[in-house]
């Protein structure tokens, strides 16, 4: 039993705070932090996916990721089938993504949904293909 009431009382109260976090406010959670808004003159305002924020830099943050994810490739054997298909899917995208300035029609040809998912897929074969290089499963 504990002697100071008002002690048990503090600490329930920062419990109870720490619990009402929502996942944006939570600090141990780095991909829901709260992004700058768009621009009013994007086209558009949401991506309409909870925890995935509009990106008025796609063009350059893919560019960015594709880069990444190329260096990581390079350090799998040329032989390996999964480094010859993703090199070959990667230099694609990437030649649509210097051929077309405008995110809506990019969406369309490359035809994985939002631009804001395409980034976020990459950043997940990026971090995926960091850990494969040490397994050496070629």
């Amino acid at each position: 039993m504990l002697r100071n009431p008002n002690g048990l009382r503090r600490a329930s109260q920062c419990v109870l705070q720490n619990a009402i976090r929502t996942m944006y406010d939570n600090p141990y959670i780095k991909t829901f932090k709260p992004k700058k808004p768009p621009s009013p003159t994007f086209h558009k305002q949401t991506t309409g996916l909870t925890g995935l924020f509009v990106d008025e830099y796609a063009h350059q943050n893919l560019l960015k990721e594709y880069g990444r994810l190329m260096k990581v490739l390079e350090q799998i054997p040329s032989h390996s089938s999964y480094r010859k298909y993703t090199e070959q899917l990667v230099k694609k995208r990437i030649a649509l993504i210097q051929e077309e300035p405008d995110i809506q029609k990019l969406e369309a040809k490359i035809g994985m949904g939002q631009i804001e998912e395409v980034i976020q897929q990459v950043f997940f074969m990026h971090s995926f293909m960091r850990r494969k290089k040490f397994s050496y499963s070629w």
